[in-house]
């Protein structure tokens, strides 16, 4: 962040939430900025998060939507998982500064955006977590082969996928702010529904 007095950049700034206002470690000057929600949502491999994340785009026009996994190349030169996570939580708190909340889609547990340095920027921060039973979640996961994967999924990675979403629901009852929406037996359409108003009623 450039403080509009000095030009001194720096990252990670003091934030004066009443204000909506952080210091410039360099002249002191309290520069406004944006504190808006974050809206998180996860969920394992099959569980609908890229299919949700397209439908909404063009949407929401009172938000910015961002899909994790179009960032994958940045993935690759991160040295661990949550190194990447971090790096998005500042990409969507500098997107924030658009002034419009933003919607971030990917399978990333809650641990990991709260161990950010920048996730104290949004004014609030909630996850959705898609789940299904476990059949209806292993047939997305196959179904995506030939279509939009080169490869069939392995077991392996099936297994993840399902173990990624029983902690997921274990974890949504330990923690405020997370809603799990079970998109079992529900059509595309209703899915894309259900998840527009959960954002909306917390805007």
């Amino acid at each position: 962040m450039i403080c509009s007095n000095c030009g001194y950049s720096s990252r990670h700034q003091e934030i004066v939430a009443e204000k909506s206002t952080v210091v410039c470690p360099s002249c002191k000057l309290e520069n406004g900025v944006f504190r808006l929600p974050l809206f998180v949502v996860t969920g394992g491999g099959g569980s609908g998060k890229s299919t949700v994340a397209c439908g909404l785009r063009g949407r929401l026009d009172t938000c910015l939507v961002i899909e994790a996994d179009l960032f994958y190349p940045i993935q690759e030169s991160t040295k661990s998982n949550d190194d990447y996570w971090s790096y998005l939580i500042f990409l969507c708190r500098e997107l924030m500064q658009n002034g419009k909340p933003v919607v971030l889609f990917g399978w990333v547990n809650p641990r990991q955006c709260e161990a950010s340095e920048d996730i104290g920027y949004f004014s609030s921060v909630h996850y959705l977590v898609l789940v299904s039973d476990k059949h209806t979640q292993e047939a997305r996961i196959r179904g995506r082969y030939p279509t939009s994967r080169e490869e069939p999924p392995t077991d392996e990675f099936i297994a993840m996928a399902l173990e990624a979403t029983q902690i997921l629901r274990e974890e949504a009852g330990e923690r405020s702010r997370v809603t799990i929406l079970d998109t079992t037996g529900m059509s595309v359409d209703d899915t894309l529904a259900e998840t527009a108003s959960w954002i909306s009623a917390r805007l």
